[in-house]
């Protein structure tokens, strides 16, 4: 069972990469302005990210996946998947 739920929270921590990532791409060119959904899924997103690093000194969804893990990777959730 915790392992079907690392995976779950692998999943979702993937998808907030992705939303990371293509909104500063998107944003850049002006889509998010436009756009008020997607401006404030950003904003909230990074928001949260940021506040994970500052009181876990690190990301809580990687931890969080490692300790779901029966056999946990070493380094970050990037570094790992990549």
């Amino acid at each position: 069972m915790p392992e079907y739920l690392a995976n779950l929270v692998a999943l979702f921590h993937g998808i907030i990469v992705v939303i990371l990532l293509s909104g500063a791409v998107i944003g850049g060119a002006g889509f998010l302005k436009k756009h008020q959904f997607w401006q404030t899924l950003y904003l909230v997103t990074v928001g949260l990210t940021i506040t994970s690093f500052l009181i876990f000194r690190s990301c809580f969804l990687t931890n969080l996946e490692k300790s779901l893990r029966a056999v946990p990777y070493e380094g970050g959730f990037i570094t790992h998947y990549l």
